[in-house]
């Protein structure tokens, strides 16, 4: 029971964890998109203005310029903040296993084989461990989503922590298509996904990588040998605060 309850509380809070994420960065996404045609009209206005024609037509431009401003100040205000937890000594290995317990029921429906090879012994981490969980639990979902289609056969997903090179990292690697190189940057964008049944909001992995960023490490995409995808995510050991053992 205690068991339950304890999992109910951890996928709660990671649900309250990833739609914060979500909502900041559609707000933010929203805030990027908008400032483009503002500082347009405000280039126009201001050539305008110069030339001394700023009449009718500059007059309206201004008002509109305003009203966007406005709008845009108004969403910036409204991009919620993270909650506030103190970074304290983090175990990858633990996130790991936090996330695979809560990863089960999907894993299992979808009929996807997992391998995890955490390093026994790995330092922890200074970070913060309820946006670590939810940078994990957004790389592993986006590796079952991507073997998930239908009619796909070879459903393999592997884990792996080391520590190496004055880094710890962790490697997820699927069995799906696999991503192009010319998408690998693409798709850290907000709102992009490979999906095309209009069910995702595409911004799983652009808070994953956010987050990993806000740790002072990275998230690499890389072919997987034998067809698929491998993320690599590494941070620094210059943020370790103690060891641990998973």
């Amino acid at each position: 029971m205690e068991t339950k309850l304890s999992e109910a509380m951890l996928l709660a809070g990671l649900a309250e964890e990833s739609r914060v994420d979500d909502l900041r960065e559609a707000l933010s996404a929203a805030v990027f998109q908008m400032e483009g045609p503002v500082n347009v009209m405000a280039s126009v206005l201001a050539t305008m203005e110069r030339r001394g024609c700023c009449h009718g037509a500059g007059f309206a431009i201004g008002e509109a310029l305003a009203a966007a401003r406005a709008a845009v100040a108004t969403l910036r205000g409204a991009i919620p903040e993270h909650r506030w937890e103190a970074p304290t000594a983090v175990n990858l290995n633990d996130i790991l296993r936090d996330v695979l317990q809560l990863s089960t029921s999907r894993l299992l429906a979808t009929g996807i084989t997992v391998t995890c090879q955490p390093q026994p012994v790995l330092h922890s981490v200074a970070g913060y461990p309820n946006r670590l969980r939810a940078m994990v639990k957004a790389l592993v979902d986006n590796a079952i989503e991507a073997m998930d289609g239908r009619g796909w056969k070879t459903r393999e997903l592997f884990l792996a922590t080391a520590a190496e090179d004055g880094r710890i990292e962790l490697v997820i690697e699927d069995s799906g298509p696999g991503i192009p190189p010319a998408l690998r940057l693409k798709v850290f964008e907000p709102f992009y996904s490979t999906r095309k049944d209009g069910g995702h909001l595409g911004t799983g992995l652009a808070t994953a990588r956010q987050i990993a960023l806000d740790h002072g490490g990275g998230i690499d995409l890389e072919p997987r040998e034998a067809g698929g995808c491998r993320v690599r995510v590494t941070l620094p050991l210059r943020n370790t605060v103690g060891d641990g053992e998973s």
